[in-house]
């Protein structure tokens, strides 16, 4: 498929998800299901449109929760080799009246992490983000970064990274978009459990087993 055919794909389905946004605004009807087909088709076509240009562009990734945006309450723990990002977490599937169950709180081991950045931009300021037009702006909240110039750089200032092929060692670049804080890393894999204790359990918890 050359990128014409590729291009012509996503604005198709990005006319068809206006489409389902709309309908859903102005029927206010509890059946999500088009919208969320309509969603997941642009999703996909906006990653190959990017695959296919060799752009960098942010992509949702499942690991079975989203960030309550609402009050995340984003903590990041760095202790010896381990990295954890724990926030409040609710389920990435819409009900039937259009909201997101509560998960408890999901700490998310960060497996094989190279480097990390936690901090500016939060929710209200994610517009000023690098990536927010390029996939940012629509990802719910977990995203993988496709030919993220990150990466590149952090192979091309370490060239013993260089000398393992990191880009192709199965390595990724994952952004979270949370409610004060915007966290990023270039890791192997992320791993998630859920817990009902609070954050300062978890905190000890963590240090105690590491």
């Amino acid at each position: 498929m050359n990128i014409e055919e590729v291009a012509a794909i996503f604005f198709s389905a990005k006319e068809k998800f206006n489409q389902a946004s709309i309908k859903i605004l102005e029927s206010h009807s509890d059946n999500w299901q088009d919208y969320l087909i309509a969603r997941d088709e642009y999703a996909l076509a906006k990653q190959q449109l990017a695959l296919a240009k060799g752009e960098e562009y942010v992509i949702n990734y499942d690991i079975g929760c989203i960030p309550d945006l609402s009050d995340s309450r984003e903590i990041v723990l760095e202790i010896a080799q381990k990295t954890l990002l724990i926030f409040k977490a609710l389920s990435p599937n819409i009900s039937n009246n259009g909201t997101y169950l509560e998960l408890g709180n999901a700490i998310v081991e960060i497996q094989e992490p190279l480097i990390s950045q936690f901090g500016y931009p939060n929710e209200e300021n994610l517009s000023e983000h690098p990536l927010f037009s390029k996939g940012l702006d629509e990802c719910l909240g977990v995203g993988e970064v496709v030919n993220s110039l990150w990466k590149i750089a952090v192979i091309e200032k370490f060239p013993v990274l260089e000398s393992c092929n990191l880009s192709n060692n199965g390595y990724k670049h994952f952004i979270f978009a949370l409610k004060d804080n915007t966290f990023e890393c270039i890791a192997k894999n992320l791993s998630v459990t859920f817990s009902e204790k609070n954050f300062l359990d978890l905190i000890n918890i963590t240090v105690e087993n590491t």
